[in-house]
């Protein structure tokens, strides 16, 4: 889902401020929900989960608490907290309990349709990391039976299992890797998109690479950019 596809929470308890936001995001194409109070922002939360950006002025009745609840009962989503200049002290606690961004009011709209479109590339981006990470998870049973599998049984599951990575990825490139019997490296059991076959292919050191790093770690391990990254240096 694009980030266009998810929704703003606008939460303001001055009618011309939040009805002047709604408009200033719609304008930029941002969907959006209004919200005159706390109970009335929970709900629009609870009921729909496409809203991933609360847009929340901070003098709201119970705003921190607002900010709290909203933390802890959806814990991906990203606020923005709007507070006067003359309101520091409110807006550095704001920022402790996880807002990711604050904006000055009264508002200057470009400021504000920039920082809400970072916002939604963050939610959009988490969202989608966790979705990967619960489909790689829902592989670990299968790829287990590799282990305990003989070695002819081993090859064909390996190969399965490579394409059905490359099929739920929708990857052009996958290899699935095992563990030697000394657990120094890793070698290639089977790979996709790859010209090699696998024991042509050189095995990686653990705690080397992209795959030796991934395979020390208890969890997904995503890479945007590996020559950027330091832990590849």
């Amino acid at each position: 889902m694009s980030e266009t596809a998810y929704r703003v929470l606008v939460a303001d308890d001055e009618r011309f401020c939040r009805e002047a936001i709604v408009e200033a995001l719609g304008i930029a194409g941002i969907a959006c929900d209004a919200a005159a109070s706390g109970a009335e922002s929970l709900r629009s939360v609870s009921r729909d989960p496409r809203i991933g950006v609360a847009v929340l002025d901070l003098a709201l009745e119970g705003g921190l608490e607002l900010l709290r609840r909203l933390r802890n009962e959806r814990p991906m989503i990203r606020v923005i907290a709007l507070a006067s200049l003359a309101d520091q002290n409110l807006v550095l606690e704001a920022l402790r309990l996880g807002a990711v961004d604050y904006l000055a009011k009264p508002l200057h709209e470009e400021e504000l349709v920039l920082s809400v479109r970072r916002a939604l590339g963050s939610f959009t981006t988490q969202v989608a990391y966790e979705r990967l990470r619960g489909r790689l998870r829902s592989l670990d049973a299968w790829l287990s039976e590799l282990v305990e599998a003989t070695s002819e049984e081993g090859r064909g599951l390996a190969w399965c299992a490579a394409e059905a990575v490359a099929d739920v990825l929708g990857a052009t490139k996958t290899s699935l890797m095992l563990l030697d019997e000394d657990g120094s490296s890793l070698r290639v059991a089977a790979a996709t998109g790859s010209g090699l076959p696998p024991e042509e292919m050189s095995p990686v050191p653990v705690g080397e690479g992209v795959a030796g790093v991934a395979v020390t770690m208890d969890d997904v391990l995503a890479v945007d950019d590996v020559t950027a990254d330091p832990r590849f240096g």
